[in-house]
């Protein structure tokens, strides 16, 4: 196995502002995003396409730079309906790649971790998944194939952005 250096890396936005500096209140009132998903922005933890575009936007005229979102390491969330984005430059392999190519079975790996198989299929299929199901079933994929995989090395991945209700929750916390 061959391993990337550092320089191929693409950097997050937590990167960028450590390299240029910035103000995170700045960045959210320039951009027009609220702050906690800024702030979800520059931990790598999941935007819509819309925020990113728009927090990069407000980087670069702050910065006087002109990164674009394809040279960025961005998480993005999104429902079933969205496709992953930019699929012809994204060059990890899907879930539904590594499975296949380790020879494990999607069902396999969503009943142990103890997910319904639908929601299993829909992650092999490339289909918005909870985020609790995606990491679960990609920690059950590591140990059935004996290397670590996570939503950073696995390609393609969508989480469900109505987390109101996902069956996880207590019923009280859930929308009726």
């Amino acid at each position: 196995m061959v391993e990337k250096e550092e320089s191929a890396k693409k950097p997050t936005l937590y990167d960028l502002r450590v390299k240029h500096g910035g103000n995170l209140r700045e960045l959210a009132q320039q951009s027009g995003v609220d702050g906690t998903r800024v702030h979800a922005m520059l931990l790598n933890a999941g935007v819509t396409l819309p925020d990113a575009h728009a927090v990069l936007a407000a980087f670069n005229s702050i910065n006087q730079t002109s990164y674009r979102l394809n040279e960025l390491d961005v998480r993005f969330i999104g429902n079933k309906s969205q496709k992953p984005l930019s699929p012809a430059t994204d060059t990890r392999p899907t879930f539904q790649q590594v499975c296949e190519k380790a020879g494990v079975s999607w069902m396999d790996v969503s009943r142990g971790a103890a997910v319904p198989d639908e929601v299993g299929y829909q992650m092999y299929k490339g289909a918005a998944v909870f985020v609790e199901d995606c990491d679960d079933m990609l920690a059950v994929l590591s140990a059935l194939t004996g290397q670590n995989w996570t939503r950073a090395e696995v390609g393609g991945i969508l989480l469900r952005t109505d987390i109101w209700n996902n069956p996880r929750l207590p019923d009280n916390e859930r929308m009726q």
